[in-house]
């Protein structure tokens, strides 16, 4: 059986790796250090912020702004403010405004544009007004409205229709369309006016496009819509013609 023996400081051999005095001591120094610490460093006058002494009269201040003043340069007291600071934010103030605002060309273009709408030298698109009308037939050629509006088809034909009623607008229609597509037109305009007299919707022209959509002449009309502003504009519809009918559709009645 092991027995054991409790060794006294006295039996220790020199060799042992242990000193009987303690001579490494690393916290004997810790309370000094706190101190040292805790002390603020040193700032120069010129770099912190003036000390506000607390106003007795804080509390019965009727603005309350002042207060928050008050007490903001009370808790910034001592603080080092950041050198060029407000070169920086002065800086970027003036980056941001060079980046928001336009130049002076864009200015004046843009003041010109709206002077010559104001006084009726600059035209309004007729494309950007509620009157403008248009219709692709075929739903397949994306940019065929738009050729036609430009007035990049030849307009081979005009179908004035100023001074009739309906029944004879009808007729003028349908005689003239029978004459231009036996001679082999492909592009033919009616003038039908804007209906400005008219006390509702504009009369002949809603004439106008239910007999293209409706009327006997149907399945050869590929496309229309309104004529430019230097061709009449909303008072004049172009018709872009095909050479043959449109078959009809499937399961459709009329097409």
């Amino acid at each position: 059986m092991l027995t054991y023996r409790k060794v006294s400081p006295s039996m220790k051999k020199k060799g042992d790796g242990e000193d009987d005095n303690l001579k490494n001591l690393p916290f004997s120094r810790l309370g000094e250090l706190i101190g040292k610490r805790r002390q603020p460093e040193p700032v120069s006058q010129h770099q912190s912020l003036p000390k506000v002494q607390p106003s007795q009269e804080s509390a019965v201040y009727s603005d309350p702004d002042a207060v928050d003043r008050e007490l903001f340069l009370n808790a910034m007291a001592g603080v080092t403010p950041l050198r060029g600071w407000s070169a920086i934010s002065q800086g970027v103030r003036e980056v941001g405004m060079q980046n928001t605002s336009a130049s002076p060309m864009e200015d004046s273009a843009v003041l010109r544009e709206l002077s010559g709408l104001v006084s009726g030298m600059v035209p309004v698109s007729v494309s950007k007004t509620p009157e403008f009308i248009q219709s692709d037939r075929d739903g397949d050629i994306p940019f065929l409205v738009k050729r036609l509006h430009r007035g990049e088809f030849s307009i081979q034909g005009y179908c004035d229709l100023h001074g009739c009623d309906s029944l004879t607008a009808i007729q003028v229609c349908e005689n003239f369309m029978a004459g231009h597509l036996a001679r082999g037109a492909r592009c033919v305009a009616f003038i039908h006016g804007r209906g400005l007299s008219s006390p509702r919707a504009p009369v002949l022209k809603g004439l106008v496009l239910r007999w293209l959509e409706r009327g006997p002449f149907r399945r050869h009309v590929r496309a229309f819509c309104s004529a430019p502003h230097w061709d009449g504009g909303a008072g004049v519809t172009y018709v872009l013609l095909r050479g043959r009918p449109r078959r009809r559709s499937k399961g459709k009645g009329g097409g």
